[in-house]
């Protein structure tokens, strides 16, 4: 059985998945499968599940390249990139809605003229519900059975990985930053090769 980790807002704002009222997140994993296949319009790296909700836009972004690229995030759980967001100038301390540089303040055919688009922005994206992965539980049990007790060592050149550990709630406080996730029981070794002396 492998242990996939990934930061909660990355996996919220995926296109795919949603939340329930339990607060169960569906489709993560599709989400993870079909992001190893897409490029971040902004980092240009695999794994971005982040997309513009603009029809006929291709601009998929990492949740964290999405902020650095000025995308704006709304309260319905849509994101706009910065080519298709609601433009906006500066009228006597108001924001008007322009669409065109040529546009003039005034009235407009909007039926809802005092409506501010940023209105529904989504600034704050602190998560303080409780929310989780929603998993198949009945194939990952049987994923298990069928391969036993075996222990699998994954290793990269000199690197070693023994244990991928865990991450607890009372735990999140300090596990991660902008480039890794290191879960606590984390536990690797790097073999170190002497330059004078051969198999040492």
């Amino acid at each position: 059985m492998y242990v996939l980790q990934v930061h909660l807002n990355c996996a919220l704002w995926s296109s795919e998945v949603y939340e329930t009222q339990a607060g169960a997140l569906i489709n993560v994993e599709l989400a993870l499968r079909r992001g190893l296949a897409v490029r971040c319009a902004h980092c240009s790296h695999s794994g971005a599940t982040t997309g513009c909700n603009r029809l006929r836009c291709t601009n998929t972004y990492h949740f964290t390249c999405a902020l650095q690229a000025h995308c704006t995030f709304f309260k319905d759980k849509t994101m706009l990139c910065y080519l298709h967001k609601p433009r906006t100038i500066s009228v006597s301390g108001d924001r008007s809605s322009s669409s065109s540089p040529f546009s003039t303040p005034g009235p407009t055919s909007d039926p809802n003229p005092g409506a501010d688009p940023y209105d529904s922005e989504l600034r704050c994206f602190a998560v303080f519900r409780r929310v989780f992965v929603q998993r198949d539980e009945a194939r990952q049990i049987a994923a298990v059975v069928q391969r036993g007790e075996r222990q699998h060592t994954f290793r990269v050149g000199s690197l070693l990985f023994r244990a991928v550990g865990r991450l607890l709630p009372q735990q999140m406080d300090a596990f991660h930053n902008e480039a890794a996730i290191f879960p606590v029981g984390y536990h690797a070794n790097r073999f170190y090769w002497s330059m004078r002396y051969s198999n040492r």
